[in-house]
């Protein structure tokens, strides 16, 4: 290959590179609130939060997890790292809680939220517990 196409495949990869990270960079500033995102939108909008309760989880203990934040009726796919992997409703105000019976081993864990942007799932909120 010429030093003249090398140049211009590089230039092409870096192009493709920026073009890509602008595509994504949409999709989470969407979830974020911002381009039709927020509340009530299609993001969680960045006052999305989880909890899990209790913590430290006593094992063999279900956990609750708890979601505020949320657009109203919004769907939220719960990360547990194991499957099956839960979809819940927020209600009305952005709110749900989720009883989940996670057993397994002791250690530390954490549940992610997702929601919907545009033809993707975007992370919103994340908690961390302990199992012991």
């Amino acid at each position: 290959m010429s030093k003249g196409k090398s140049l211009g495949f590089l230039a092409a990869l870096i192009a493709a590179a920026l073009v890509f990270t602008a595509i994504a960079g949409a999709d989470v500033d969407a979830a974020r609130g911002g381009k039709g995102g927020g509340k009530g939108g299609s993001g969680g909008g960045s006052s999305a939060t989880l909890s899990v309760s209790p913590n430290p989880v006593p094992f063999g203990t279900d956990i609750t997890i708890n979601g505020s934040g949320f657009g109203a009726n919004q769907s939220v796919l719960l990360n547990t790292s194991h499957l099956p992997t839960p979809t819940v409703t927020a209600d009305g105000n952005g709110n749900f809680s989720f009883v989940y019976d996670y057993q397994y081993g002791c250690g530390n864990a954490s549940v992610q939220a997702y929601v919907s942007s545009g033809s993707s799932w975007v992370m919103v909120a994340q908690a961390s517990f302990t199992i012991c």
